[in-house]
């Protein structure tokens, strides 16, 4: 399993090498001159518990979220869509309204697809490194980790409980 995660990590830091990602929050402009062919849309015609789904339609990788998400929310479901353009390529997904993985990274022997594409999107929207330089620059001053989640969250325009999970990792908000 750590290899594939390595696999799905070095895919996003191609992204943002490629895209030139210095600041968050992650702008989905930069995914849209990198894949140009990728057809990206909205609607509310989904199935229930779904907010996102990818499939290839007539050769085209297409990504489509639930318009009526928060800002906060499309981007997460955005980034995981794309992230099943990009790691699986092939298929069809509906995917639910909340991430997938109860832990970050995931941990158990396997990883599934949607844990996956949760991977990717926390990756893509809220890279190690910079969550990393956030806390220690300019998070420094939040007493409580509530506040810091909170920082994370808006710097980053991520869900609460998607910052809290990435912030997990440095063992800050558990």
């Amino acid at each position: 399993m750590k290899e594939r995660i390595r696999e799905i990590r070095d895919i996003v830091e191609s992204v943002h090498e490629r895209g030139r990602f210095k600041n968050p929050p992650f702008d989905f402009a930069i995914y849209k001159n990198l894949y140009p062919k990728h057809v990206i849309f909205h609607t509310d015609e989904f199935p229930e518990n779904a907010d996102g789904s990818f499939r290839v339609r007539n050769g085209f990788p297409t990504l489509i979220y639930r318009r009526s998400l928060s800002d906060e929310e499309r981007r997460f479901r955005l980034a995981h869509v794309a992230g099943h353009a990009l790691i699986h390529k092939r298929g069809k997904f509906y995917c639910s309204d909340r991430p997938n993985t109860a832990t970050y990274p995931p941990k158990g022997e396997e990883i599934n697809k949607e844990e996956e594409a949760d991977l990717f999107a926390i990756e893509l929207l809220m890279p190690f490194d910079m969550i990393a330089d956030e806390l220690t620059e300019h998070i420094h001053g939040a007493k409580e980790p509530e506040d810091i989640v909170e920082q994370v969250a808006k710097k980053f325009g991520v869900p609460l409980d998607l910052a809290e999970l990435r912030l997990s990792e440095f063992k800050i908000a558990e």
